[in-house]
């Protein structure tokens, strides 16, 4: 492993002056930020947190046709997990960050923004469309993969054959969404809008009593970020982890922010808020969606 010492031996991609334009972010433009980065750390076995990572089992669906022989239609099914070495999944995972994390550093904020059909997705209610019935469906398959039942995923895998449903269905971005527990509603239109807003209130209380912990979210607070240096600590972060360098706290504190508040500042303050925020950017994601409520127009910028 490779050890940088000093703050100019740093890698010659790597300028705090790129990093200035952060000072002027709202909730939209850190969210845009954050999120391509969480995604560039998608699949990382060391960060945000130690973890075994998983290869998805799919298997291809074959049975018998009318004349006994054995066929396949090409469906996929899945079936299953199975854990990757943790070393082997490091390998991996640099391999794939490789391309896409050479493109940020060149040009720190090269993300594309997101559009409004991208944060409605996070409103607290929202139609549900084929796409997310097939996300449901996924998540139902991992959750039973063990237990000896099937999913309904083996029953709806037809829906999903056609090459045009799944282009018009299923959303894609840059970077993953981040995950929201929904559930589906079936609304009865024949019934008044007071019976209907009652039958809401019933419903969502029974559900919120059945929940371990009920939702909560504090609203994450990006007044300080830029002058902690928080997106230039995860890029130097990623980059150390890609490169299999050590970069000690005294040279990181030093080379993201012009104030240095010292290393230990950047262990209790600032290594522990990217962490949080790489693992999950759900409530900020959530307060951008809220915003766009009020404010529409604000995606047009």
């Amino acid at each position: 492993m490779a050890k940088i010492d000093r703050v100019k031996d740093l890698p010659s991609w790597f300028d705090l002056e790129n990093y200035s334009q952060a000072e002027s972010f709202g909730e939209k433009e850190w969210f845009e930020q954050l999120a391509y980065r969480k995604w560039l750390l998608m699949n990382n076995p060391e960060y945000p947190d130690r973890q075994t990572i998983t290869r998805p089992i799919v298997e291809e669906i074959i049975y018998k046709d009318e004349s006994g022989e054995i066929v396949t239609d090409g469906a996929l099914l899945f079936s299953g997990e199975v854990a990757l070495d943790s070393a082997k999944a490091m390998t991996d995972w640099r391999k794939w960050v490789r391309k896409a994390a050479s493109a940020l550093r060149d040009s720190p904020f090269a993300v594309e923004q997101l559009d409004h059909e991208f944060i409605m997705k996070a409103q607290p209610v929202a139609s549900m469309t084929i796409g997310d019935l097939q996300g449901v469906l996924v998540q139902g398959a991992m959750a039973a993969r063990g237990s000896a039942t099937s999913s309904l995923l083996e029953d709806y895998i037809g829906t999903f054959k056609s090459e045009e449903v799944r282009r018009e269905a299923v959303y894609h971005r840059p970077f993953a969404m981040e995950s929201i527990t929904r559930a589906a509603v079936m609304v009865n239109l024949g019934t008044t809008d007071g019976e209907i807003r009652q039958g809401l209130d019933a419903w969502l209380k029974a559900v919120r009593a059945d929940q371990q912990t009920k939702a909560k979210r504090q609203k994450p607070s990006h007044t300080n970020w830029a002058r902690y240096g928080l997106l230039p600590y995860l890029d130097l972060l990623i980059w150390a982890m890609e490169t299999d360098t050590h970069i000690p706290d005294r040279v990181m504190s030093a080379a993201i922010s012009d104030y240095d508040a010292g290393e230990g500042n950047l262990r209790t303050t600032l290594a522990p808020l990217a962490a949080d925020l790489m693992g999950n950017l759900s409530g900020l994601q959530a307060l951008v969606a809220a915003r766009t409520r009020a404010n529409p127009e604000t995606l047009e910028d």
